[in-house]
């Protein structure tokens, strides 16, 4: 069970101040790996072969951008709880949450690359213009 929890160390109630220097290192570490995340991702989700079977059905990209946060969450042991809440060890159940909140950050960040600044592959832009027709 030693996997899921973090550690199993007395509750201090000082342990639930915040620290905002900490909270803004932590959302900035989210913020830059949800970038990277998402670019990384769009290599694959833009390429032709994604886009050619995209037509066909949909894709889980979602369940994907989840998967590939929450591994990089693990093997780099990111925990988002485990820096709130002051604990010593990295807990599987921190990783997965710290991997979901990166890969929904992700979307906020395509919204931003493909709306806002419209940044995208050449193989996506036909590919939404065939939409459209």
């Amino acid at each position: 069970m030693n996997f899921l929890l973090p550690d199993m160390t007395f509750t201090d109630p000082n342990q639930f101040a915040m620290q905002w220097e900490l909270l803004f290192e932590v959302l900035f570490l989210v913020i830059v790996l949800s970038f990277i995340v998402e670019r990384t991702l769009a290599v694959v989700f833009e390429s032709h072969p994604w886009v050619t079977w995209q037509k066909k059905k949909t894709t889980p990209k979602t369940s994907i951008a989840v998967l590939v946060s929450v591994l990089i969450c693990y093997f780099y042991q990111i925990d988002i709880m485990a820096v709130l809440m002051h604990h010593e060890h990295v807990s599987f159940m921190g990783a997965v949450i710290t991997g979901t909140v990166i890969a929904g950050g992700s979307k906020a960040s395509i919204k931003l690359f493909r709306d806002i600044w419209g940044i995208q592959s050449e193989e996506y832009k036909r590919y939404k213009k065939e939409q459209t027709k």
